[in-house]
């Protein structure tokens, strides 16, 4: 009896685990679908993370800043060196004679100095006493720095008007100059400006007598322009530029 119990017992486990013909279970599809999507999921997921750690960052150059340009320093430009004016001794030879005009001499006179004062290169001083050429030249060598320019109106020989009394005619004089150069009395120029009727004029006619010169008749307009021309030779003797008349 006790040998078929045992063989009753031992017969429900040796037929749970030895039982050659069990039937295998039958798989889900709705669970292989999970499992399915699951994987794809993981491989995409790993697949993406390999591409971040593969991936370079890219880093955004930095621009350096544009450099301010340095302002070049600007040559200063020389300072214009003040002209020094020449200084010039006026002499006059202005001894009367029996042919010579007194208002002739005046208006040469002072037409000469004035024009003479039109160029700004000079320091002009005058004096009223007489002077030959001769004693102008003398002059000339007692000075250290001052020109002397000397003037005088001359008769051409023998006048028409040997008392000098009747109204000048200009043909009947010239205007003489010189230049003389301080401590050697050296002449720079000299010359003579012969006056003439219609002397200045154009095609015979008078062009008329610059408004800042002294007011003079018809008759005497050549003495006027024989002294204006006068005064700018001696300008010239100077390289000097010649000034506009009155100033422009």
């Amino acid at each position: 009896m006790r040998s078929d119990r045992s063989r009753l017992s031992l017969a429900p486990d040796a037929g749970r685990h030895f039982a050659p013909h069990a039937r295998p279970r039958t798989s889900n599809p709705r669970r292989f679908a999970s499992i399915f999507c699951c994987a794809l999921f993981i491989v995409a997921l790993v697949g993406a993370v390999q591409g971040q750690s593969g991936r370079r960052v890219q880093k955004h150059e930095e621009i350096p800043p544009v450099p301010t340009p340095t302002p070049l320093p600007q040559a200063s430009k020389p300072k214009q060196e003040a002209i020094k004016k020449m200084s010039i001794l006026v002499l006059v030879d202005n001894a009367i004679g029996m042919q010579t005009s007194t208002t002739a001499q005046e208006i040469v006179m002072q037409s000469f100095g004035q024009r003479l004062r039109e160029a700004d290169a000079f320091v002009i001083t005058a004096e009223a006493t007489r002077a030959t050429r001769g004693e102008a030249q003398r002059r000339a060598k007692n000075e250290q720095e001052r020109f002397v320019v000397w003037v005088a109106l001359r008769v051409n020989g023998m006048s028409s008007d040997p008392a000098g009394i009747s109204r000048p005619n200009a043909e009947d004089y010239h205007i003489e100059y010189g230049v003389y150069e301080p401590v050697t009395g050296r002449t720079r120029t000299y010359g003579n400006v012969y006056l003439r009727a219609g002397y200045g004029s154009i095609g015979g006619v008078a062009v008329g007598v610059p408004r800042c010169y002294p007011a003079v008749f018809a008759y005497e307009y050549e003495f006027v322009v024989g002294a204006i021309d006068a005064a700018n030779r001696v300008i010239k003797a100077f390289n000097v530029p010649l000034p506009p008349v009155c100033g422009g």
